[in-house]
């Protein structure tokens, strides 16, 4: 079989070169039913365009750097697959930089990562404040994403945490909850920083007139202490509903209600937020808030893409995007 090129694309769909050309490399001056019908073309004919010679004639390395430090949570996670996922569809690869380490490390692999043929940026994890400034230089025109609304440039598309924790309030006060001594709420500072969560979660509470306990807990106390655990296990014997502020609290309620004879899903309601992979294979499954991190990664990097392309010249944007609520066995009991 002959050699499949640009040329039999164009003599195929019967469009000229430079139209199959622009429709390859996603330009704005082409309608959507002819980059179709030329992308339709190019399965049928097993046709994948040479990076190299696209690079050379756009001027574009066709690549977005995405810095990571580690991909634990669900969300981290949820945010880099909805990039590797929108970077493909529209012909972009995506490298991965880790910016895990002291500033220095990180410093190197910023340099390194802006040396390279790449378009935009997107930040999925904190830089050191002593190199924002420094990677600003590198960066250059650039356009950059992140989800820290802390750093002054670039798109800003953030977790709405004060939401995620009403959400969880919305639900279990559906459950029938009717008086705050019914309710708790277990708080990991690792977790929830700066309380965003909690906040959330007491404050629909207390619009619907009740106060619902509130006890701080530690995944990893100093030798001799419990984290407060105990007491959430006294408090355990008589709520009818817990929310905490992440899932790995919710696994450790789990445990604990099952210690004091309390029945998640049954006579105890359980919502943690997160929505981490293990969840859903707990006996019961565990309800809790997604926040959303595929819909960031996805429409992030779109946003880019078009920066890249000249089809948004605004200033960079800050956008939170809503969580959503997976309700599974451990809540769904009246």
């Amino acid at each position: 079989m002959a050699k499949v090129t640009i040329d039999t694309i164009s003599k195929y769909t019967g469009l000229s070169r430079g139209t199959v050309s622009r429709a390859l490399n996603n330009r704005s001056d082409i309608s959507e039913a002819t980059r179709q019908r030329v992308l339709e073309a190019c399965r049928e004919f097993k046709y994948v365009p040479n990076p190299a010679a696209r690079a050379l004639a756009t001027g574009r390395g066709y690549a977005i750097a995405a810095f990571v430090a580690n991909l634990c949570g669900a969300a981290q996670r949820g945010v880099l697959q909805g990039i590797l996922d929108t970077a493909r569809a529209g012909g972009y690869t995506v490298q991965l930089t880790s910016v895990l380490g002291d500033a220095q490390s990180v410093a190197l692999a910023l340099r390194s990562a802006m040396n390279e043929r790449i378009d935009a940026a997107f930040a999925l994890a904190p830089l050191p404040p002593e190199l924002v400034d420094e990677f600003g230089g590198l960066l250059g025109p650039r356009p950059f994403a992140h989800l820290n609304e802390s750093i002054p440039t670039g798109d800003a598309w953030l977790f709405d945490e004060v939401e995620s924790g009403a959400l969880a309030a919305r639900h279990l006060l559906s459950r029938g909850v009717s008086s705050g001594g019914d309710l708790l709420y277990v708080h990991d500072d690792l977790a929830d920083g700066d309380g965003r969560r909690r906040r959330g979660f007491v404050s629909t509470c207390e619009r619907e007139g009740l106060r619902p306990m509130i006890m701080q807990v530690d995944h990893a106390p100093p030798d001799g202490a419990d984290g407060n655990w105990n007491e959430v296990r006294e408090a355990l014997r008589r709520v009818r509903a817990v929310a905490t502020s992440d899932d790995m609290t919710a696994l450790r309620v789990m445990m604990l209600a099952q210690q004091v004879g309390r029945a998640v899903g049954h006579d105890l309601q359980l919502v943690g937020q997160g929505n981490e992979l293990f969840a859903s294979s707990l006996t019961p499954a565990l309800s809790s808030v997604d926040f959303g991190g595929e819909e960031i990664g996805r429409r992030g990097t779109e946003a880019l893409l078009q920066r890249v392309r000249g089809e948004r010249l605004d200033g960079p944007v800050e956008t939170r995007v809503a969580p959503r609520l997976i309700v599974r066995g451990s809540s769904e009991a009246r």
